[in-house]
């Protein structure tokens, strides 16, 4: 027996009283290093697929194009996209124009639904869809001063002017400010929704962040590739609620991988490559 007395007072799961049945999820697409017949083929790919949505978990393109293609695949798909930033989306810019750049463009785009910026999604009477990007928080791994550093830290303009030292810090708090809203939401998304998603661009658990060797990633990488702020507060929640389902969904590493965490918490990591097709995923709500 679900114990919010909302939730368990909800219809069971109809055709008849569905919202949504099945999107599409994808992550690190990188449509500025695509050619123009890889970009239209993954369009005729999602538009084929007929589901309800598309969901992307960041790195769409980078500051000087994301928005541009984010209204060039609103217009061919015609359906609402729920998405989040990634890195790559912030090169060549600024924290501050790329989220001005976002807000302005999905004021104005009511398909287009930026997660970081919004509560809960109710997708049908069982299940939600939250998000928020994350980041590589350095709290995994052993970041050292001397030590290689992404290419983050030379093309997003906040990022270039710290010096070394300050990395740490900065990473820190970019992941505790995912964490805040993640599990501000989440504890109230588990109120009334028996499943829920949960779309990020970095893993949470080192256990999902896999180099190309499919290992987890060495100690100097682990520091960018997964967020422990937002893998702590998410486990708490679920562990405090067992009779309710969070499935991350996220990239980042580009490397597939799928760990269940608890019985109730489940991370899957979409494939990826620069400039390349890679199959989206289905998700369907129904079954």
């Amino acid at each position: 027996m679900l114990k919010n007395s909302k939730l368990a007072s909800r219809d069971a799961c109809t055709p008849e009283n569905l919202v949504m049945e099945s999107f599409v999820w994808t992550s690190d697409i990188h449509l500025d290093r695509m050619d123009d017949i890889e970009y239209k083929e993954l369009k005729e790919w999602i538009v084929e697929k007929d589901a309800d949505a598309l969901v992307l978990a960041g790195d769409i393109a980078e500051a000087d194009s994301v928005v541009d293609y984010l209204l060039d695949l609103e217009a061919t798909i015609q359906r609402k996209i729920y998405f989040v930033l990634g890195n790559h989306d912030f090169y060549k810019g600024s924290y501050k124009q790329v989220r001005d750049d976002i807000r302005d463009v999905v004021e104005k785009n009511e398909n287009l639904k930026w997660l970081s910026d919004l509560e809960i999604i109710e997708l049908n009477n069982l299940t939600a869809m939250i998000g928020h990007e994350g980041w590589g928080d350095a709290r995994y791994g052993n970041f050292t001063v001397n030590g290689p550093v992404p290419r983050d830290f030379m093309l997003i303009d906040d990022l270039v002017k710290l010096k070394r030292v300050q990395y740490v810090e900065k990473l820190n708090k970019l992941g505790d400010i995912s964490a805040e809203h993640i599990g501000r939401v989440l504890r109230e998304a588990v109120k009334d929704y028996e499943n829920i998603f949960l779309v990020t661009h970095v893993p949470p658990f080192q256990e999902a962040s896999l180099g190309k060797d499919l290992r987890i990633c060495d100690d100097q990488k682990l520091t960018f590739y997964s967020c422990k702020a937002v893998g702590d507060v998410i486990k708490e929640i679920m562990l405090e609620n067992p009779e309710n389902n969070l499935t991350v969904l996220c990239g980042h590493t580009h490397q597939k991988c799928e760990v269940q965490v608890l019985v109730n918490l489940k991370v899957q990591v979409k494939e990826s490559g620069y400039g390349v097709f890679y199959d989206p995923i289905v998700v369907n709500l129904t079954s």
